[in-house]
């Protein structure tokens, strides 16, 4: 019986590297899993950031069109006023101007030149006194 302590002590032993084998393996199997959760994770809060960056922009384009839409139909609105009363005051001038230069600027609203009449009139208007 003496040759049965050598089998079973280094059946245990055997018994006892596979088990550690065994549990090594699950912590890094758990630990490659984590870390798929986190670039999974990370990948959708990407994407939802990206959807959310694409929205605003849609969103800052219609409100562009809008500005460029309501600020073409003041600029022509004025200027018809001034022309039609064949005077305008420095202020008001220099608003409609100003309002022009937002209008026609291609690094804001990039209007065209449908206005461009209208302004060169009123830059010959008298001044209102």
């Amino acid at each position: 019986m003496e040759w049965l302590g050598p089998i079973l002590t280094g059946g245990v032993a055997a018994g006892a590297v596979t088990l550690v084998k065994e549990v090594t393996l699950w912590f890094l199997n758990r630990k490659a899993k984590l870390q798929d959760n986190k670039e999974e994770d990370a990948k959708k809060e990407q994407k939802d950031r990206d959807a959310e960056i694409d929205e605003m922009a849609k969103t800052i384009q219609a409100l562009k069109f809008g500005l460029k839409a309501i600020l073409h139909d003041r600029i022509k609105y004025l200027a018809e006023k001034y022309i039609e009363n064949n005077e305008v005051s420095f202020s008001d001038r220099q608003d409609l101007l100003d309002m022009h230069k937002v209008y026609h600027d291609p690094d804001v609203l990039d209007g065209n030149g449908n206005l461009d009449d209208y302004m060169k009139q009123v830059r010959k208007l008298p001044p209102k006194v």
